[in-house]
């Protein structure tokens, strides 16, 4: 409207596009060795196949400099393509595993020394460490709130370093992820608690 009483025609945007052909080329350069990394079922090393292949098929094709970054992002799409087709014709996973099959569980106890109870819980490539102190009445955390003063006696820390999962990000305060994270293991944890007289 502004533009209208400046007297300003407004003008309709057009978002780039690749180049039909050499989208297909970069089809038909990608389908082989993606279909070879996607066959992996070590996650870690299907990702190195996935960027070696990347890297190899962005150096075979001739890419002009404008175009790159619309190449990567139809590579990303032809093998999120390839592995849904992958998954609902073999009706099975990447790592192998059919889509009623979990990942192998393991849970260890008291692997630290120095605290009330400690368990480190595996689940495929994911790994867990708790340790748990146990305090009295006077360490419960005080609440202070519209709807008065309250207690909770337990107190749940979820701490997700960016170096526990290989990125490189500033150390900083809880984010929402890890906020919700705490919040589901809290409520898992809830319903087993003891009761106060009896603990």
């Amino acid at each position: 409207r502004l533009r209208e009483k400046k007297g300003v025609t407004p003008r309709a945007f057009t978002a780039p596009a690749l180049d039909a052909d050499l989208a297909a080329t970069l089809a038909k350069a990608a389908e082989a060795p993606y279909k070879a990394a996607q066959a992996i079922h070590v996650k870690l090393d299907r990702q190195d196949a996935y960027r070696l292949a990347t890297k190899a098929i962005l150096a075979e094709v001739e890419v002009p400099a404008d175009q790159m970054k619309l190449a990567k992002g139809h590579l990303s799409s032809l093998k999120k393509g390839w592995i849904r087709e992958m998954m609902r014709t073999t009706k099975g996973r990447l790592d192998g595993r059919d889509f009623t099959t979990v990942r192998p569980i393991t849970c260890d106890t008291a692997i630290l020394p120095r605290v009330h109870g400690s368990s480190m819980f595996t689940r495929g490539e994911t790994q867990v460490i708790a340790a748990v102190t146990l305090g009295t009445s006077s360490d419960e955390q005080r609440i202070d709130s519209l709807l008065g003063d309250t207690t909770r006696k337990v107190m749940l820390h979820y701490n997700f370093p960016p170096y526990s999962v290989g990125e490189a990000r500033f150390l900083r305060g809880p984010s929402r992820r890890d906020i919700g994270h705490g919040s589901l293991a809290l409520t898992g944890i809830t319903p087993i608690l003891p009761a106060h007289d009896d603990f």
